[in-house]
């Protein structure tokens, strides 16, 4: 969402856009009341009672995500770590923050940066989106991750990074010679 508004509003400062398992604006499915009720429980009653009212309806878990658990030793816990450093008030600020951003997808029409689209093949919430921010997007680059979720970096790395890289390498000025070397 940041990354999008400052290619927005301050293009002369952006390079290159990467919009990665996002949106152009509210997420189709996600009820902006569910989420305000999902805030007032983070804030009132605390992570722990939140967690388990989102592990229940899961939206984000998948076959990627399942897959990833069971193979990579530790990742589960790596999930569980970045959770337990949440603040109640970030989760409920962003929270609130995604449920009622605008909906920008006229304006990224302006856009004019060399721009990579990426979203897992499996995170359903988010491929509608990208496929119109892409579509939109003057000069954009779709790219599905084949069998990744919305965690594509940790779920299938290697085509993540092959697309990363071969976008960056792609964009003219500084930022191609920083890709040939990562």
């Amino acid at each position: 969402m940041v990354a999008r508004g400052l290619a927005i509003r301050h293009p002369e400062r952006v390079e290159a856009l990467v919009l990665m398992d996002t949106s152009h604006g509210p997420i189709p499915g996600f009820d902006p009341t569910l989420m305000d009720l999902a805030a007032e429980i983070a804030l009132t009653e605390g992570k722990d009672v939140l967690k388990q009212i989102l592990d229940d309806a899961a939206p984000l878990d998948n076959p990627a995500y399942q897959k990833l658990v069971e193979e990579r030793p530790g990742y589960k816990e790596f999930g569980e770590r970045k959770w337990a450093d949440l603040s109640e008030r970030m989760w409920a600020g962003l929270a609130r923050q995604i449920a009622y951003q605008a909906d920008e997808l006229d304006a990224l029409g302006g856009v004019t940066c060399p721009t990579l689209v990426l979203v897992g093949e499996l995170d359903k919430p988010f491929r509608g989106s990208s496929r119109r921010m892409a579509e939109r997007i003057p000069g954009a680059r779709l790219a599905i991750i084949p069998g990744a979720g919305h965690s594509p970096q940790f779920e299938v790395p290697d085509a993540w990074l092959t697309e990363i890289v071969g976008f960056l390498a792609a964009v003219p000025g500084s930022l191609r010679s920083e890709a040939r070397t990562a």
